[in-house]
């Protein structure tokens, strides 16, 4: 995680939400490096249903040791017998470590809404997420599910290239809602 890079952009907008996505470390240790003003952080690190638990510990442990008390947004462990995309074991095991759930977007790709839809009612009582490649066209059917939305909008250029007119109209239908 690059500690520098993060601390610049809480300085340069400090009226801002910023979060990190750091999908090459476990989650407890994002937590451990954050810099002061990160307000969230999104892992994609799904431990298996074993572990879950220890997941949990370390992740709570992580936050009482450094008093950080933002949002952690994270994809919810799924059930090994299931093989259909959003089929989650519970609230109450995400709940013991995860703040907003969140769906990414390779797990719904055929059918993205019924999947939200499935998941909103899976965990009715808490914000629900989604993490995915969503163009302004289609953000309006997920709306009603989700509490956050995390995307980019990219140019056909490449991954580092961002389409700033796309981003602004992204913003405007998400904002509004």
């Amino acid at each position: 995680m690059d500690t520098p890079f993060a601390q610049k952009v809480v300085n340069l907008h400090p009226s801002l939400f910023v979060g990190v996505n750091c999908l090459d470390l476990r989650p407890q240790d994002v937590i451990c490096r954050l810099p002061e003003g990160v307000e969230g952080v999104w892992t994609n690190d799904q431990s298996t249903l074993d572990g879950v638990a220890d997941v949990a510990i370390a992740i709570r442990q992580a936050r009482e040791t450094t008093g950080w008390d933002g949002i952690l947004f994270a994809t919810p462990v799924t059930t090994a017998e299931s093989s259909e995309p959003g089929t989650q074991i519970g609230p109450a095991v995400a709940a013991a470590h995860i703040d907003v759930p969140t769906l990414v977007g390779y797990e719904f790709r055929q059918q993205p809404v019924e999947v939200v839809q499935k998941l909103r009612q899976a965990f009715s009582g808490h914000p629900l997420g989604v993490a995915a490649a969503i163009s302004a066209e289609s953000v309006d059917a997920l709306l009603p599910y989700t509490n956050c939305v995390m995307t980019t909008a990219r140019t056909d250029n490449g991954l580092e290239l961002t389409d700033s007119h796309e981003a602004r109209r992204l913003a405007t239908k998400i904002h509004a809602s």
